[in-house]
């Protein structure tokens, strides 16, 4: 209903969205482009009405790529005009055009991500479409998402005690422990097939400067244009696969030193934990498991078996994951999307839509009846800033605010002015200020905002809209003859097997 005064508030966002039902359909694409493989999963989901949010009820695969080796013009540049043309392949295989495609998210991971033009390589699917997320996932949130994606929030979960799971990729290797469905630690250690490449004659064509700690430590002399006999490359992957063992906590002895660590230890020696299961994703583990066998010019066989014959000589049992080398992709195909709310602000409808806007969550304490707001200012400031300062960064943004208490004049009008204030700081004039609050409050609060910018900055101001760190949200127009406003939050989303029904953020 409209509301006097500047700006309009508008109840039931979740009623019906003009042009659905109570159960949305959408098609959606995942591109994981990693320092070794690549692939696309095309998948489709349901999502029904429960109360006041959609929820995902189904989805499948529609359409699983080849996985190709991540091709480079140079050792620091992908090669954008192959890896297009591969996107492209994939798009006629699974027959739909980019206008089918409801939602999707460009995944960068592993070394790839330090390639002289990551960034364009993600925008190859981003660019064309606002309908897109392009994450560069670092260390530890692709430990996150290669966990999620190989189901060990359900596994943990049907396991009593520690499950360590290890994804194995080409340039990087991601630790995570897990009990009970929740993730307790996350690290990422230098170790991958891909550290060491040969041509098919065995002549070495590339050495990433981590193997040099390798060659020290085993008295080897590698040169690029050498040949790489079978017994160096068993070496080196048993040394390797000692190091994932190690800093896994599966062996007793700690690792010689921490010069592959690329993040914080997992643990220190001293709180190694007592793990009861491990389980493997990434490239290698298809090795492990004996899904493949054929050799790509890497470490890949000889790293997986000598992984393999360590973890059958730890007291722990050996889980089986089926996603394997696809579940970092198959998890960024399948997108969490929201289309709900309870009371919204618009100051402007023709800043309307919006699209792609990363959700950030300063941590802002609603621990007392008087607010913290320095300790408030330095959490927005501090947020907006480490946003504005990565290259690339989109200029809008969301902040996402977890309310607590009751929202009085005096509270409203503080954290108002604290988060003008830190807007007006970071963004450019003219951006607009988007905010979502988890409480029935929208409408207070983007009152007080829109006072505080004056008609300077557009506000839209949200609430009843789940989010979380790392989610973007799409923002929509107002339909013809409805006064509801579709919202979209598009979030990685995992489960143990395509078409089940549970969603987990």
């Amino acid at each position: 209903m409209p509301h006097d005064g500047p700006g309009e508030h508008y109840h039931d966002l979740g009623e019906r969205v003009a042009g659905h039902d109570d159960t949305v359909v959408w098609t959606t694409v995942g591109l994981d482009i990693g320092s070794s493989t690549s692939q696309a999963v095309f998948s489709r989901i349901t999502l029904a009405r429960e109360d006041a949010y959609y929820v995902v009820v189904d989805r499948s695969i529609l359409h699983q790529s080849e996985i190709i080796l991540t091709p480079y013009a140079t050792p620091e540049l992908i090669d954008r005009v192959l890896l297009a043309a591969f996107v492209e392949r994939e798009f006629a295989a699974a027959h739909l055009s980019r206008e089918q495609i409801d939602t999707g998210a460009v995944i960068m991971t592993g070394l790839a991500l330090s390639t002289n033009n990551a960034r364009a390589i993600a925008d190859i699917v981003a660019d064309e479409s606002g309908k897109f997320v392009a994450v560069s996932a670092g260390d530890l949130l692709e430990a996150r998402l290669a966990a999620n994606g190989a189901g060990l929030r359900e596994l943990s979960a049907q396991h009593p005690g520690i499950i360590l799971h290890i994804d194995i990729g080409g340039g990087t290797t991601k630790l995570s422990t897990w009990r009970a469905g929740k993730l307790l630690q996350a690290a990422a250690i230098d170790v991958g097939a891909r550290l060491i490449t040969v041509d098919r004659d065995r002549r070495i064509t590339r050495i990433e400067p981590p193997i040099a700690r390798i060659s020290e430590r085993l008295n080897l002399a590698l040169r690029v244009g050498e040949t790489l006999s079978p017994q160096t490359a068993e070496r080196i992957a048993e040394s390797l696969a000692l190091d994932v063992l190690r800093y896994g906590g599966l062996l007793a002895e700690p690792p010689g030193d921490g010069g592959l660590l690329r993040t914080e230890p997992l643990f220190s020696p001293a709180d190694r934990p007592e793990i009861q299961a491990i389980v493997f994703s990434g490239g290698v583990s298809e090795y492990i498991y004996g899904r493949e066998a054929r050799e790509f010019g890497d470490l890949g066989v000889a790293l997986g078996r000598a992984v393999r014959q360590l973890a059958e000589r730890c007291p722990v049992r050996l889980l089986e994951s089926e996603r394997g080398i696809r579940a970092t992709v198959l998890g960024a195909s399948q997108h969490s999307a929201q289309l709900s709310g309870n009371t919204i602000f618009v100051s402007d409808h023709r800043t309307l839509p919006l699209r792609n806007l990363p959700v950030l969550l300063p941590d802002l304490r609603f621990t007392a009846l008087e607010l913290d707001l320095p300790s408030m200012g330095r959490a927005l400031q501090s947020a907006l800033g480490m946003h504005t300062a990565l290259p690339g960064a989109p200029a809008s943004l969301a902040i996402a605010i977890r309310w607590d208490g009751s929202p009085t004049f005096e509270r409203l009008e503080a954290v108002a002015g604290s988060i003008a204030l830190a807007i007006d700081s970071h963004l450019e004039p003219g951006l607009p200020c988007v905010v979502i609050v988890d409480g029935d409050i929208a409408g207070l609060l983007g009152a007080h905002l829109n006072q505080r910018f004056g008609g300077k900055r557009a506000v839209i101001c949200l609430d009843g809209v789940q989010v979380h760190e790392f989610d973007h949200v799409d923002i929509g127009e107002f339909g013809q003859h409805s006064r509801a406003l579709p919202v979209v939050v598009k979030s990685l989303l995992f489960g143990t097997a395509a078409g089940d029904t549970h969603v987990h953020h």
